[in-house]
């Protein structure tokens, strides 16, 4: 008797055989290789007071207010004692700068 002649339940009742005999590997596997939870320190663990605590909360709004315009800029050189490519650029004035742009002209005419 062959597996094609058996009837479906026994097909089914190997598959589910096999089915299982693997789940159980993978499981004692998974058992095995696991790493056990890390311990926590019991101050950690404990519970948090849902409570605001409201002499917090007021010394906030008695904090001291900086505006924008009291702060000044703090500028970063990251090229300090490095000698930029851009220092020895010359700088050319805004509106100094003549750039001569050719006409654009239309296939088979010559261009002037």
């Amino acid at each position: 008797m062959s597996i094609k002649d058996s009837p479906p339940i026994v097909k089914l009742a190997i598959l589910t055989l096999i089915t299982v005999i693997i789940w159980i590997t993978f499981d004692v596997y998974r058992a095995l290789t696991i790493k056990p939870a890390p311990d926590v320190p019991e101050e950690i663990l404990a519970k948090l007071d849902p409570s605001l605590d409201e002499t917090a909360l007021n010394q906030l709004q008695s904090r001291v207010y900086v505006a924008d315009e009291q702060i000044r800029d703090n500028i970063i050189n990251l090229n300090s004692g490095i000698e930029s490519t851009f220092d020895l650029i010359e700088e050319i004035p805004l509106g100094t700068l003549e750039v001569e742009i050719p006409e654009a002209s239309i296939e088979g005419e010559p261009q002037q």
